[in-house]
């Protein structure tokens, strides 16, 4: 039984099959003028191929078969009709055997012989059974079994045939495959081409027109079919809502198993259908997807959790684990005692589900074409349930419940490219062709329109009529590179192009009976390139890009020695001393704090609304989660044995408890999911103590100040800098500020701090002897009492401030502050930088007098 088309499908049916025929009528009239061949091609290319755009689920594969076969019943056309994967063309089969029965199909496999071949038949196939080293190997050959498909497109062309296209999901195998581009381009060469896509992007309209010269023109000359449109007619649900789950804070977040959570609750969503499908006594059994990542272990965690803690039967829970959709799928999508899809991330499109409401998102969708095709599984509205005046609320909506609340932006992007389509049909246009056929004493310009209607003609009055005019007589001299051709007759004829393409009409301009001139002659050549010089030697190229060096001594008043701090090996019981720091006391009620509220957000994809619906929910800790984060937590680090350091941790954790008076657990499992809960509930319990320890084997040394600086002959030369130059590889606030130190008369001296050099000065103890920090300038200031009168300088560009922020709170063991200064917005000046509740905040202009103090 055939579908009777919707008002919005018939009208976009009937505007494509216009569309072709106009295109029919200017293929006719040209094929009758000289030169054909090249203007055909110039009409397929800039005019065959049109781009239908509009949701999953409005019908268009139901619009392009009943376009074929309309329009089949004009023109003698062969089609190849293209679907994305091997596994849809039975699909595509079945669905001409449902809606177009009076269509031939056509098999590459058995009917590739020009006897098989009738108007109107259609080829289903896909692209890599024509566009893939196999196809090249069987289909592309001349066998027994039959022809070459490329030659049984040559000879259906030499038969009277023309050549018609259908690409379903042309965004995917046609844009992404080059043989597929390639293929369609120099063999396919359709006359007529049809291209749909529910994920237009104008970057692919470009590549597909740079890949096959076909052009597609902009998206707002494409067909489109609107959301809105499919909702009106009953086809696509009222909306769909996203469900996200929000942690009170972000160390919560991490304990949580946010897949089992959207699953969970993505079950209860289900049988709520489940249950409204019942009471309103329609016999559907609604479908749940489950999206998981590309992967089978990941399909078999899914199913095992659905069957043994969801509680579904193991026949109601279907996988797909192909990386293709196939005639499995189809059925599985249909078969009513299925009630729940698993299927990976691969496999998004080509596949129907109308009884799907539900979605489970285990992953993020951050693509805006794996979003669209999401959404389209859900957005369908079941057969049984179309044109019913009292269907409820719940069932008006489709629901992705979102695993991953922050990776959702494909999401996002797909209702913006769906809401901003705006229902439109193709557009047609009048395509004249303007002929210039010179006689031996005359000129005409003939005009031939679509209907291969000609008559001799200058000008077209404003209602679109042709007006008859005298032939032209060429005047004497006056060429325009054209023999036989006056200028003027040229001009009438470039005024007459105005005028049509001014009224929307397509216009090709056929120059018959006259030769091309010659042209300019062809440009003189270039001078001779000079022979390039010899090249050099390897001994040259040293000689001529070396640097001469230079020593530049140390001072007299500059020290011999500078101090800095060293992390000596660490002793075999630093493992006992880490966990002897740490303090389970305060935090041993977190060991049964198995569950956490979390907020449930219900939000609307294809509307503005920014009204939400926001629920407390009750989760449960994942046990394997937190396990798996308690060990990031407590063994960040790789300076200790990791057994002999949670064996210690997990006896210090049973001495706390008998200390508090609290029973110790006889199973040893659940000691061990205590002391995980409350790692996890404290990240920074065992990284303080750890860093505790470390800081306290940091030793202060000197290290030797090198007696001269080996550098490039020419360095500026310096007052107060030791070596009395200033040093290369200085930055701009560098340099600016080593000028103020060397013009500073509180400055005694002043010395740039290498970084991890046998003489730099480090400091280890600020951050738990973890990173060596090496404070860019050494400056002994004039009345500093503290570390021999030296004082740390750190300078910092704006745009790393924040980025290395925790140096503005760093103290030395023997230097006390490090100063952090730099400059902020536009004035110019240098400021002291201070660390102050984990923000960076001014501390005043940086003034030298500071240094004096350690504060």
């Amino acid at each position: 039984m055939t579908t009777i088309l919707k008002k919005f499908q018939c009208q976009m049916r009937e505007a494509l099959v216009t569309r072709f025929k106009h295109l029919k009528a200017q293929y006719d009239a040209v094929s009758r003028l000289p030169g054909s061949v090249e203007k055909l091609s110039r009409i397929r290319l800039d005019h065959g191929a049109v781009m239908l755009q509009a949701p999953t689920g409005v019908g268009k594969t139901l619009i392009a078969v009943d376009t074929v076969q309309s329009f089949s019943t004009n023109e003698k056309v062969v089609w190849f009709w293209f679907v994305p994967f091997v596994g849809l063309v039975g699909q595509a089969q079945r669905t001409f055997q449902a809606e177009a029965p009076a269509v031939k199909l056509l098999s590459l496999e058995s009917d590739r012989f020009t006897e098989s071949l009738r108007p109107g038949g259609v080829y289903a196939l896909s692209w890599q059974s024509v566009a893939s080293t196999l196809a090249r190997r069987v289909l592309r050959e001349t066998r027994d079994d039959g022809l070459s498909v490329d030659d049984l497109i040559l000879q259906a062309r030499e038969l009277g045939y023309r050549i018609g296209c259908v690409v379903d999901e042309a965004h995917h195998g046609l844009q992404k495959a080059h043989e597929a581009s390639t293929f369609f381009s120099t063999v396919l060469k359709p006359d007529y081409a049809l291209l749909m896509t529910a994920t237009p992007r104008d970057e692919d309209a470009i590549k597909f027109s740079q890949k096959t010269g076909y052009k597609l023109g902009n998206p707002d000359e494409w067909a489109t079919i609107t959301r809105d449109q499919g909702v009106s007619a009953g086809l696509l649900k009222e909306g769909v809502k996203t469900v996200k789950f929000i942690a009170r804070s972000g160390n919560e977040s991490k304990m949580l198993d946010f897949e089992r959570i959207a699953l969970a609750q993505a079950v209860a969503m289900h049988r709520r259908i489940k249950l409204e499908l019942e009471h309103l006594g329609v016999g559907v059994t609604p479908l749940l997807l489950v999206q998981v990542p590309n992967g089978g272990e990941s399909v078999d965690d899914v199913e095992r959790i659905l069957v043994t803690e969801l509680g579904f039967s193991a026949v109601s829970v279907r996988k797909h684990t192909s990386d293709e959709p196939d005639d499995n799928l189809a059925a599985v999508a249909n078969d009513p005692s299925a009630e729940v899809l698993i299927f990976k991330m691969a496999i998004a499109m080509g596949f129907d589900a109308p009884r799907a409401f539900t979605l489970a998102a285990l992953r993020g969708v951050r693509d805006r074409e794996f979003g669209t095709q999401v959404v389209g599984r859900i957005m369908r509205v079941h057969r049984l349930l179309q044109g019913r005046e009292d269907v409820p609320v719940l069932l008006k909506n489709g629901y992705v419940f979102l695993a991953n609340q922050e990776d959702q932006e494909g999401l996002r992007d797909a209702a913006g490219l769906i809401n901003a389509m705006r229902a439109q049909e193709p557009q047609l246009g009048q395509q004249t062709i303007l002929t210039l056929e010179v006689g031996a004493d005359s000129s005409d310009i003939t005009l031939v329109n679509s209907q291969g209607e000609s008559e001799s003609v200058v000008a077209a009055t404003s209602d679109g009529e042709a007006s008859r005019v005298p032939s032209i007589q060429p005047s004497q001299g006056g060429s325009t590179g054209l023999s036989n051709i006056s200028a003027e007759v040229l001009e009438t004829a470039r005024n007459l192009v105005a005028q049509l393409q001014g009224r929307g009409q397509l216009v090709l301009l056929n120059i018959s009976g006259a030769a091309a001139s010659t042209g300019a002659a062809a440009p003189g050549s270039a001078p001779a390139a000079s022979p390039s010089a010899a090249p050099a030697t390897l001994a040259d190229v040293i000689a001529a890009t070396a640097v001469a060096k230079k020593r530049y001594p140390r001072k007299a008043n500059a020290p011999l020695t500078l101090k800095t701090e060293l992390l000596p090996s660490l002793p075999d019981n630093f493992e006992e001393q880490v966990v002897g720091l740490v303090d389970f006391t305060r935090v041993l009620g977190d060991r049964d704090r198995t569950g956490t509220q979390l907020t449930q957000r219900t939000e609307e994809l294809f509307t503005e609304d920014e009204s939400m619906l926001d629920e407390s929910i009750l989760a449960q800790l994942s046990p394997s989660v937190i396990a798996e984060r308690a060990k990031q937590v407590a063994l960040p680090f790789r300076d200790v044995d990791e057994r002999d350091f949670l064996h210690r941790l997990e006896d210090r954790f049973r001495d706390a408890l008998v200390r508090q008076g609290i029973a110790v657990p006889k199973d040893a499992e659940v000691i061990r999911r205590q002391l995980d809960l409350v790692l996890v509930r404290n990240p920074k319990l065992v990284r303080e103590a750890h860093k505790r320890a470390r800081a306290s084997l940091v030793e202060v040394h000197d290290v030797t100040l090198p007696d001269a600086l080996i550098e490039p002959a020419g360095l500026p030369r310096s007052a107060r800098n030791v070596y009395g130059v200033f040093p290369p590889g200085l930055n701009k606030d560098e340099r600016e500020f080593a000028n103020l130190l060397d013009t500073d008369s509180d400055v005694i001296w002043w010395h740039r701090n290498p970084s991890d050099k046998p003489g730099s000065v480090a400091l280890w103890a600020w951050s738990g002897g973890l990173t060596g920090f090496y404070p860019d300038f050494i400056v002994a200031v004039q009345g500093r009492a503290h570390a021999e009168g030296q004082a740390l300088v750190e300078v910092k560009g704006e745009f790393l401030q924040e980025w290395e922020k925790a140096k503005a709170g760093a103290k030395g063991l023997h230097h006390g502050r490090a100063f952090m200064v730099g400059k902020r917005g536009d004035d110019g000046n240098f400021y002291f930088l201070r660390l102050e509740n984990h923000q960076l905040e001014l501390d005043g202009l940086y003034e030298t007098q500071r240094l004096k103090m350690n504060i």
